[in-house]
């Protein structure tokens, strides 16, 4: 779920892949990169649509992406303005590496999506925790008030967690609680991984 600290166990994770690879042979993707582009809505309509909802993604896209890239095609990942809601015009180009780390809420929603994955791993943290972790991090990195975040918490983030994204732990190899710090279960991880 959003707050549950995907991003923050995903570049710690890939971190140590670095330590062993060229940037060139590791592609961290953020599943937020694969909203869809509201540029046709007014900038109010942008602000009140569901974000947590899995019609507010590009499966589509993002399924074909992973596909080429799997099959040594290079892709232009879009890359997504939170303070508008709009995709910005320029994208990041990348060709197929060895390791794809790819993390979002709705990453096991899809069974296409799924079925692209070597390796799935659901981060269970308590709500509290996510909350205070999204409050901390849309104030400070998203140009967001109090009141928007907890109005959009309450109206859509936790909703749509209960309905759509907690049901997806069913579909992961490996759960891990992200309520402290997991330095221990990334090691374990990388080794899982690097004996796939």
């Amino acid at each position: 779920g959003s707050g549950s600290g995907k991003t923050t166990f995903t570049r710690k994770l890939t971190k140590l892949f670095n330590n062993d690879l060229d940037d060139d042979n590791i592609l961290m993707i953020e599943m937020d990169s694969y909203y869809k582009d509201l540029s046709t809505l007014s900038f109010k309509e942008r602000e009140i649509k569901n974000f947590d909802h899995p019609d507010a993604f590009d499966f589509e896209l993002l399924e074909k992406q992973l596909d080429d890239l799997t099959n040594n095609k290079s892709v232009d990942i879009p890359i997504y303005d939170y303070s508008k809601h709009v995709r910005k015009k320029t994208t990041r180009n990348a060709i197929s590496p060895i390791y794809i780390f790819i993390e979002g809420i709705l990453i096991l929603h899809k069974k296409n999506i799924r079925d692209l994955l070597d390796f799935k791993i659901f981060i269970d943290t308590k709500e509290k925790i996510r909350f205070e972790r999204r409050m901390k991090r849309d104030l400070l990195n998203r140009s967001r008030t109090n009141e928007s975040i907890i109005k959009q918490y309450q109206n859509f983030v936790h909703p749509m967690y209960t309905q759509y994204i907690h049901p997806t732990k069913k579909h992961a190899d490996f759960i891990i609680s992200g309520n402290n710090k997991n330095n221990e279960i990334i090691d374990e991880i990388y080794n899982k991984i690097i004996n796939l």
